[in-house]
């Protein structure tokens, strides 16, 4: 008796596959036992698991493209099988449509040699599948698949949760700029079109928080394909100015206004403009460059209503600090939305390096915030000795002993440095962080 048949006859159930079989030899029989009898099997559930492959046993690519030709010839269906995803006791989706190309888009670079068999004998395609394809960065097998379906590049595609045109899909994928090339140049993708707020350029972009540096060269020649198109660099919830001021450099920032159509002081999706996007994110070399761009508005503020100085000095970033004021047009007594200017920062944070260069560039001692505090009361308040006696020498007036009320607004100006803008995805996809 054929050991695969004493397998059956000891209940292996219908969609048993031979993968769930270690041994090599015995996996073989069972396979020939399958391919020979398949009324009693379910040969598409086998070649689904043949595709995803058991880790634990790790068949090699070539015993996979076997397995599977010979499922196929037996009469598995290589078009896709309906599953329905439960997460965490819900429904994520009431129905979707899995099948060979799903399984190879997880490992696609490992199983590129399976992707062309299936590919040659002729799987049916649907436009869905074109995400698979563009993520093997392969030009022409891309191009086979768009010459077999009729596809609207420039149309939101369905795809998980989150339809999207396929070009914004590609820079989120950080595909390589050959690619990228084709899609603009000879497919027709529009790279101006503005989708859930962004454009791919804004997308591409907002990748830089987390590049390499050999990601970023990649990225900085398709940024400049894409400008040759005329994207629009102040449009995206974080804007394509916005990404590369906290994230990039200054070579990023002349590519982006080497036109000079831009307005460095644009604010972008959340409110925020270059400067205090640059100023939050700590990036001392892009707020120098961006100061040094002509037309730059130094005071104007961010959606939390303080300026780049007063943000400067909440971060205790003396080098920003100095290279604002080093502008000569920081409006130096300007305040947030509490009237806290940057004097009264530094005087309630305790930095007396950036309070005495505050003083000597012409801070006001008398300025009060919206509760009536000077910058010495809080100094005094928070017991910030080494401030405290900077301004009693700069006023030449002693503070006295009393220590000023404090009421729940003032607690709250006093709060830590500004966080990062809202506009950047989380190292999972687009959101606030």
């Amino acid at each position: 008796m054929p050991i695969a048949k004493l397998l059956l006859d000891s209940g292996f159930a219908k969609n048993f596959h031979p993968f769930k079989i270690a041994n090599r030899d015995i996996r073989e029989a069972v396979l020939d036992y399958i391919v020979s009898h398949p009324k009693d099997f379910d040969l598409n559930e086998a070649l689904e698991e043949a595709i995803k492959s058991c880790p634990e046993l790790r068949p090699t690519e070539a015993e996979q493209i076997s397995i599977a030709e010979r499922l196929i010839k037996a009469g598995a269906s290589i078009e896709s099988v309906p599953k329905t995803i439960v997460v965490n006791g819900g429904s994520l989706h009431k129905t979707h449509t899995f099948g060979p190309l799903f399984y190879l888009g997880r490992n696609l670079h490992e199983a590129s040699g399976f992707f062309k068999a299936l590919f040659d004998h002729g799987v049916k395609l649907k436009p869905t599948d074109v995400f698979y394809f563009l993520r093997l960065n392969d030009v022409s097998r891309l191009e086979r698949f768009l010459n077999n379906v009729k596809l609207d590049v420039n149309a939101p595609i369905a795809y998980s949760l989150q339809p999207q045109p396929l070009l914004h899909y590609a820079c989120a994928s950080c595909i390589n700029f050959e690619t990228l090339e084709y899609l603009i140049v000879k497919v027709g993708a529009d790279p101006c079109i503005v989708h859930g707020g962004e454009t791919p350029l804004s997308i591409l972009l907002g990748l830089l928080e987390w590049s390499s540096e050999d990601d970023k060269t990649s990225i900085f020649a398709s940024a400049k394909l894409l400008l040759q198109k005329g994207v629009d660099v102040t449009v995206g919830k974080s804007s394509p100015l916005q990404s590369v001021a906290s994230y990039g450099s200054p070579e990023f920032l002349a590519l982006l206004l080497h036109d000079g159509k831009a307005d460095i002081n644009s604010p972008g999706g959340d409110g925020n403009t270059c400067l205090t996007s640059a100023v939050m994110n700590k990036n001392a070399a892009m707020v120098d460059a961006i100061l040094a761009v002509e037309g730059i508005n130094p005071n104007a503020a961010g959606p939390s209503g303080w300026p780049p100085i007063v943000g400067a000095v909440k971060s205790a970033n003396f080098a920003m600090v100095e290279m604002l004021l080093a502008s000569g047009a920081v409006e130096i007594n300007n305040g947030d939305g509490a009237g806290w200017t940057a004097l009264h920062h530094a005087a309630n944070n305790g930095n007396p390096d950036i309070l005495k260069t505050l003083i000597a560039k012409g801070a006001d001692l008398a300025a009060t915030t919206k509760d009536g505090l000077t910058a010495a009361d809080l100094a005094k308040r928070q017991k910030q000795k080494a401030c405290l006696a900077a301004l009693q020498e700069a006023s030449g007036v002693p503070v006295t002993a009393d220590e000023p009320a404090e009421s729940a607004s003032t607690r709250s100006a006093a709060g830590g440095g500004p966080g990062r803008h809202s506009g950047r995805p989380a190292k999972r996809g687009r959101t606030t962080k």
